[in-house]
């Protein structure tokens, strides 16, 4: 077994407000990045559309790779970004999703290796 690192699958950069309490953000700015998290970036950050875009390219790794059986470790945006694809669900309402803490997924390539599903 090996281990490979992806930095696809990181949990979406913060900018400027990374490690930082929600209350230590300015309230304006915080309140304009929740009503449009899904495009609009944090200050020096990234929006969850391009962390939608880079787990779109994990998958399509996946797809060409022919890995067997892999386990990922990852953040809960980059598994509802993952479950929005494979789902058809739209980013914005990925937070409906239960992702706590050390759940387990199961992404599942069918035969062909041309699409997953979630289990």
């Amino acid at each position: 077994m090996s281990i490979e690192h992806s930095s696809l699958l990181k949990e979406l950069h913060f900018g400027d407000w990374e490690n930082k309490k929600w209350d230590a953000i300015n309230h304006v700015d915080l309140q304009k990045w929740m009503n449009d998290f899904v495009n609009l970036s944090p200050h020096g950050g990234e929006s969850y559309v391009a962390l939608h875009h880079r787990t779109r390219q994990f998958l399509q790794l996946l797809k060409e790779r022919n890995f067997g059986c892999v386990v990922l470790v990852t953040h809960a945006g980059v598994i509802r970004s993952i479950q929005s694809h494979i789902r058809h669900i739209l980013l914005k309402d990925t937070f409906e999703l239960n992702c706590d803490y050390g759940k387990v997924v199961k992404l599942i390539q069918n035969v062909e290796g041309r699409e997953f599903n979630i289990t």
